[in-house]
């Protein structure tokens, strides 16, 4: 067996059918690489193993809308295959370089019925999923435009502490993530930046974490 493969595997810490790895593929995802496409058929399933995925819906304008992030063992295709709707729901993008586990929908299937906690293992990563989304769109869908920047900035700092305490993002990331216009987030971070919360320079965003939190819970 490809010694990556093992390492992957290893990563996940669960019992493998005996004949399944020599069956298996390693694929690595640049940052920005599309790994799905949104409206298009699913022919395999991929594990996430290491990185970061962004899951995002592309509307007929062009636009796009981040709605989530994955960053921890995550399946690629499991809610199409569940459903019995197997074209994808969005698209899925690099965020970081990405390992994932490439695998056929046959041996994905006899890995569900022969491993129980391989089993639990993806049903647990489903409604993590289902429940974070969910709620992301939930409580962003109510909130005023500042409030919203201030949320993706405080997550976005748990998700990927920097040793500067910034976050490295352009207003169109912003924009992508928040569901805004570019003009909306302009005036959001506008609003954070006189009230002292924030302060910008050279694509990063510097901001005061007591004065974040502070808002984020008016």
């Amino acid at each position: 067996m490809n010694n990556r493969i093992l390492t992957a595997l290893n990563r996940m810490r669960c019992p493998v059918p005996e004949t399944l790895p020599c069956r298996l593929q390693l694929k690595m995802a640049q940052p920005g690489q599309i790994v799905c496409l949104q409206d298009y058929p699913v022919t395999e399933m991929m594990l996430l193993v290491r990185g970061e995925l962004l899951i995002e819906a592309q509307f007929a304008t062009g636009d796009s809308l981040i709605f989530s992030a994955e960053n921890g063992i995550s399946v690629m295709g499991d809610m199409e295959l569940l459903s019995g709707r197997m074209i994808y729901a969005s698209t899925v993008r690099a965020k970081t370089k990405a390992e994932l586990l490439v695998l056929s929908i046959a041996d994905f299937q006899l890995w569900l019925d022969e491993e129980p906690a391989f089993r639990e293992m993806v049903i647990r990563a489903l409604a993590e999923k289902c429940y974070r989304q969910s709620r992301n769109q939930g409580v962003l869908s109510y909130l005023p435009p500042a409030q919203r920047i201030a949320r993706f900035l405080t997550e976005e700092i748990l998700r990927n502490p920097t040793a500067d305490g910034t976050v490295r993002c352009s207003h169109a990331e912003l924009a992508q993530h928040t569901g805004m216009s570019e003009r909306t987030v302009n005036r959001a971070l506008s609003e954070l930046r006189e009230r002292g919360v924030i302060h910008t320079e050279y694509g990063k965003v510097f901001f005061d974490d007591k004065a974040l939190r502070q808002m984020i819970a008016e």
